[in-house]
């Protein structure tokens, strides 16, 4: 089950980001607003080896909404690595808390699979109409990988059923000839 984090309630969670670090989203890139998988990833800040810093930094995933969406982050491949997602420079909250693993952590290339797995670190965060910036660091790695990836997407927030539209419209209705019998 993913938790969608409202702006105000995740500031409480700035206090979880022990390691440093960010990810490349690659720089700024037009995120779709169709509810398909985009991938990002980072790699180690020196072509030496690490340096103790979890990525390579470039501006982030930009994009306008017209209307509320999710916006869904999750790991894939290794398990193991945790996401803290920014939205126009404010924290809207890490992804779920997962053991950091190893090489011989669970692996999936699929989103989906990622996404609906609990192995896998996955966030959902509501976004209002706007303009949106979305940035995200690494705040937890897999094991000795010294990079990584993940998938982000936004998606639409689902209309209410044209059934349900006729109960809430039918209720007073039915309530007032409850209390007339």
């Amino acid at each position: 089950m993913r938790r969608v984090l409202p702006l105000g309630v995740s500031a409480i969670f700035l206090t979880l980001a022990n390691v440093q670090g960010s990810v490349a989203l690659g720089g700024p890139t037009p995120l779709p607003t169709n509810g398909e998988w985009t991938q990002f990833q980072w790699f180690p800040p020196e072509p030496s080896g690490y340096n103790g810093s979890l990525g390579a930094l470039e501006d982030p995933y930009e994009f306008t909404l017209y209307d509320y969406a999710y916006l869904d982050v999750t790991d894939y491949d290794l398990a193991g690595d945790i996401f803290q997602v920014y939205n126009n420079g404010a924290l809207l909250g890490p992804t779920s808390m997962v053991p950091a693993g190893d090489d011989n952590s669970p692996n999936t290339p699929n989103p989906d699979v990622a996404f609906g797995d609990d192995t896998w670190s996955s966030g959902t965060f509501w976004l209002g109409p706007g303009d949106h910036s979305i940035h995200i660091d690494v705040i937890q790695q897999n094991g000795t990988v010294l990079n990584g990836g993940g998938f982000l997407r936004v998606r639409a927030v689902p209309e209410p059923t044209a059934a349900l539209w006729m109960l809430l419209a039918g209720l007073p209705v039915m309530l007032r000839r409850k209390r007339s019998a």
